[in-house]
C-alpha cells in the first residue's frame, strides 16, 4: 500500500477531523447551557446535557463523513436546494433566538429539569 492510494482516505479523515475540532471548540448553546446548569449546582443536569449533545454530535460527524459526499454526487441538483434550505432554517432560528424573551428561572425550574430527564430515562 503506497501513499498515493491512501490520499483520498487521508483527505476525508482530515476533513472530518477539522469539522469535529471546529464544532467542539466553538462556544455554542451546549457550552452555554452546560455552564448555566453547572453554575447553579445542577451538575447532573449539566452532565446529561453534555453527554447527549456529545453523542448527537458524534453521530452527525459520522453521518456527514459517510453519506454526504455520496448524496451530493448522486443528486447534484439537490445540493443547491439543500444549501438554501439550511440557510433559511438557520436564519429562522437566529430570528427566533433574537426575538425570544429573556427569562431567569430559579433553581426550582432547574430541579424540575433534572427530575423530568431522569423520568424519561427510567
Amino acid at each position: 500500500m503506497n501513499l498515493l492510494s491512501t490520499l483520498p482516505l487521508l483527505s476525508t479523515l482530515l476533513a472530518m477531523a477539522s469539522f469535529a475540532l471546529v464544532g467542539a471548540i466553538t462556544p455554542g448553546p451546549v457550552n452555554v447551557l452546560a455552564l448555566r446548569h453547572g453554575s447553579q449546582g445542577l451538575r447532573l443536569a449539566a452532565l446529561l446535557y453534555v453527554l447527549g449533545a456529545s453523542l448527537s454530535y458524534a453521530l452527525i460527524v459520522a453521518a456527514m463523513g459517510l453519506f454526504a459526499s455520496q448524496l451530493t454526487q448522486a443528486l447534484p441538483r439537490w445540493a443547491g436546494a439543500a444549501q438554501a434550505l439550511c440557510a433559511a432554517y438557520l436564519l429562522w432560528l437566529a430570528w427566533k433566538l433574537a426575538r425570544a424573551p429573556a427569562e431567569h428561572p430559579g433553581p426550582a425550574a432547574g430541579h424540575q429539569l433534572v427530575v423530568s430527564v431522569l423520568g424519561m430515562l427510567a
